[in-house]
C-alpha cells in the first residue's frame, strides 16, 4: 500500500509543494523569497535563450563597429589615443559618406595646449614668447581640431553614468528630459556621472550615455533605454543614435498606471513605438549574432584603407580590448564590449518587432501555468503506470518552457 501511494501520490504533493513556494515568493515581499524568485528567473531565461530557435540574422540598416582591439592599441599604443588621431580617424571614416557616426568615448576635460605649455615655461623664465609660437597655437589645439571634426560631421559622442558618487562637470539639461513623475523608478539609481566638458557638449552632434548594468549574479540581460540624474531623464547612446536614424526632433516616454504608481509602458520614436518592462528597459536582444555585424580595426581606418561598405552605414566606435575592462558577461558564455552592447540594442531598436518582451502579467501566467500543471497531476498521475511518470512529469514541467 505504501510503495502504491509513494508511486502515485509523492509526486503530486511535491508539485503543490513546489506550486505554493513559487507563488508564495511571487507576491512575497520577504528578501530571501524574492531573490529566490529572480534567481530562478534568470536560469528559465538564460535557458530559453541557449535553446531558442537559430540566431537571427543581421538586417539592414548595416552597423559597422570600428574596434580599437588588441591589435590596434599594440600597435599604436594605449588607451586613451591622442584627440588628434580620433580627429583623423572620424575625418577618414566621413570620407565613405556613413549614416551615422557615434563614438562611445567621453572627453571631460580639455587637453593643455603645448603652446600654453611653454608659454608657462617662459613666464616662469620671465621670458617672453616669441609671436611666431602664438600662430602656432590654434594648429596644435588639438581639442579645437577634435571639436571642428565632431561638428563638421554631427558626431554623436557619450558620457558614463555610474554608481560611483562623484559628479565630473555638468549634464546637458537641454538633451535631458525632466521627469514626469517624482516617484517614477529607472532600471538602476545613478550615483553620478562624468559629462563631456561643455565646449565637446556643443560642439557635438547630440549625446547619449553608455552604462550597461549587470544583474547581481554579474551577467548582463536587459539595457536601460533611459536613466535618471538628478531631477532629469536622460537617453542612452542607442536610443540617441536611433532617434537620429528615424530623423525624429525627439523621442517620447510612454508611461501607464500600475498599482496606483506610474511606470514606463515604452518609447515612441517616430512612428516606432518600443515597448520596456515597467523600469524602462529592453532584454538585450542575443538572438541577433554579434559576430554578423562588420567589423573593422581602428588600425585599418588610421591607415585610411579603404571601405566603401561604410557608405549610408550606422558606425559606432569602440574598444573590445581586454585590457581596459569594460567587458560584461552575457547569457551565452561570451564577454561584450559596451561598444557592442549598444550596437546589440540599437538593431532591436531599429526592428522592435524582433524584441524579446515581458510583460506586466507576466508573473500570472506563470501562476496560472502552475496551477494547471497542479490540477493535470492530480488528475492524470493516479491514472499512470510508474514508467510513464517521468515522460508526463516532463511533458507538464515543459510547458513553461
Amino acid at each position: 500500500m505504501w510503495l502504491s501511494y509513494r508511486t502515485y501520490f509523492l509526486p503530486i504533493i511535491i508539485s503543490l509543494m513546489v506550486g505554493i513556494t513559487l507563488i508564495a515568493a511571487t507576491y512575497s515581499t520577504i528578501p530571501e523569497l524574492s531573490r529566490f524568485l529572480s534567481r530562478v528567473e534568470r536560469q528559465y531565461y538564460d535557458f530559453n535563450l541557449l535553446n531558442s530557435a537559430p540566431r537571427k540574422p543581421i538586417t539592414p540598416p548595416a552597423i559597422i563597429l570600428i574596434d580599437f582591439d588588441e591589435h590596434s592599441l599594440s600597435q599604436m599604443g594605449g588607451w586613451p589615443r591622442p584627440r588628434k588621431e580620433t580627429s583623423d580617424l572620424l575625418e577618414n571614416l566621413a570620407q565613405f559618406n556613413p549614416r551615422l557616426i557615434a563614438l562611445t568615448s567621453t572627453f571631460a576635460f580639455p587637453n593643455l595646449n603645448p603652446v600654453d605649455e611653454i608659454e608657462n615655461k617662459f613666464r616662469d623664465a620671465r621670458k617672453k614668447l616669441p609671436r611666431e609660437i602664438y600662430a602656432l597655437r590654434d594648429s596644435l589645439d588639438e581639442d579645437l581640431i577634435l571639436r571642428n571634426t565632431l561638428k563638421k560631421h554631427g558626431i554623436i559622442i557619450s558620457y558614463l553614468l555610474h554608481d560611483q558618487s562623484a559628479l565630473t562637470g555638468l549634464l546637458d539639461i537641454k538633451k535631458g528630459k525632466a521627469i514626469p513623475d517624482p516617484f517614477l523608478q529607472t532600471g538602476w539609481q545613478t550615483r553620478g556621472y562624468t559629462a563631456n566638458d561643455k565646449k565637446y557638449q556643443e560642439a557635438s552632434g547630440d549625446e547619449g550615455f553608455i552604462a550597461s548594468h549587470v544583474d547581481t549574479d554579474g551577467v548582463l540581460r536587459s539595457f536601460s533605454l533611459i536613466l535618471q540624474s538628478d531631477n532629469f531623464l536622460y537617453p542612452a547612446l542607442a536610443l540617441t543614435i536611433a532617434k537620429h536614424y528615424y530623423q525624429t526632433t525627439d523621442y517620447k516616454i510612454i508611461l501607464k498606471e500600475q498599482k496606483n504608481r506610474k511606470v514606463y509602458q515604452g518609447i515612441q520614436l517616430g512612428e516606432k513605438f518600443i515597448p520596456t518592462d515597467s523600469l524602462g528597459r529592453i532584454l538585450v536582444p542575443y538572438q541577433f549574432d554579434l559576430s554578423q555585424f562588420k567589423r573593422i580595426s581602428a588600425l585599418d581606418i588610421i591607415e585610411d584603407k579603404s571601405f566603401p561598405e561604410l557608405k549610408d552605414a550606422i558606425v559606432i566606435v569602440g574598444s573590445s580590448a581586454n585590457s581596459l575592462g569594460n567587458l560584461k558577461s552575457t547569457p551565452l558564455q561570451s564577454s561584450i564590449a559596451e561598444f557592442e552592447a549598444q550596437a546589440l540594442a540599437l538593431q532591436g531598436l531599429l526592428h522592435p518587432q524582433t524584441l524579446w518582451y515581458q510583460p506586466s502579467w507576466w508573473y500570472q501566467l506563470i501562476i496560472a501555468e502552475l496551477i494547471f500543471i497542479l490540477i493535470t497531476s492530480l488528475a492524470l498521475f493516479p491514472l499512470c503506470r510508474p514508467n510513464h511518470l517521468l515522460v508526463l512529469s516532463f511533458l507538464l514541467v515543459s510547458t513553461l518552457m
